[in-house]
C-alpha cells in the first residue's frame, strides 16, 4: 500500500513539468503561426504610403541659413561663402564692404520671397544682425514600388520620392540658371549648405518600417 502511494506521487510530480513543456511548445507554435499569418497578410499600399510619408515629413526640409546686417568676419556664415554670392546673384540680398565687416541687406524682392515661404525662421541678434533660416525644398512621396513584410511589426518598403522646391529652392537648384556661373568647388560648397538638384527625376529609395506602420492601420 505504501509503495503504491509513492508511485502515484512520482507520477503526479512528473505531470507538472510535462504540462509546462506542452504549454511552452503550444506558445511557440502559436507565435509562429501568428507571425506567418501577419506576414502573409502583408501591408496595403495605403499603409505603406502613410508610413513613408510620415518618415519623409519627419526628416524635414532642406534649408539655407544666412545673416543680414553688419556681418563681421568672425560671425558664423561668412559672407565669402558661395551661398552669400548666390543670394546676391539672385538679388535676394545686396552686400557692401565696410572696414569692420560687410553690410548685408535684404532686398525688397528678397523680403517678398521670404514672406511667401512657409517655415522661414527669422531671429534678431544682440549685435544688430538678423538670422534667416529658409526652407529650400521638402521631400514628397511619388510612389510605393514594393513592400516586403518581414514580421508583424516590420516591413521593407521600396519607394520613389522627389523634391518639392520653394522659391528659394529654385535659387539653390544646382542645375538652375543662378548657379550656372559657379565652379565645381563652389557647387560642392553649396551642396553642403543645402543646395541640391531640386528639379531632378524621382529618386528610388528603401525604408525599413517598424511597428509605427501598424499604428496607422488601427
Amino acid at each position: 500500500m505504501f509503495e503504491e502511494e509513492i508511485k502515484m506521487e512520482e507520477r503526479s510530480s512528473s505531470v507538472g513539468p510535462m504540462l509546462l513543456i506542452v504549454a511552452v511548445c503550444l506558445t511557440i507554435v502559436g507565435t509562429a503561426i501568428y507571425v506567418m499569418h501577419e506576414a502573409h497578410k502583408g501591408m496595403s499600399q495605403a499603409e505603406a504610403k502613410r508610413a513613408v510619408s510620415a518618415m519623409l515629413e519627419q526628416r524635414g526640409p532642406a534649408t539655407v541659413h544666412f545673416r543680414t546686417g553688419l556681418v563681421k568676419p568672425s560671425a558664423a556664415g561668412k559672407t565669402t561663402d558661395p551661398s552669400y554670392q548666390l543670394l546676391e546673384t539672385a538679388q535676394v540680398i545686396t552686400m557692401e564692404k565696410h572696414d569692420n565687416g560687410v553690410q548685408v541687406t535684404l532686398t525688397n524682392d528678397g523680403a517678398k520671397m521670404l514672406s511667401g515661404i512657409a517655415g522661414t525662421a527669422h531671429t534678431h541678434n544682440s549685435d544688430g544682425t538678423e538670422d534667416y533660416t529658409v526652407p529650400l525644398a521638402t521631400r514628397q512621396l511619388v510612389a510605393v514600388t514594393g513592400v516586403n513584410v518581414t514580421s508583424p511589426s516590420a516591413a521593407s518598403i521600396r519607394y520613389t520620392w522627389k523634391w518639392q522646391p520653394t522659391a528659394m529652392g529654385d535659387v539653390f537648384d544646382l542645375a538652375g540658371n543662378y548657379v550656372a556661373g559657379f565652379d565645381v568647388w563652389q557647387r560642392d560648397a553649396l551642396s553642403k549648405e543645402g543646395a541640391d538638384l531640386f528639379h531632378s527625376a524621382p529618386v528610388p529609395d528603401e525604408y525599413n518600417a517598424t511597428s509605427g506602420w501598424q499604428l496607422a492601420r488601427n
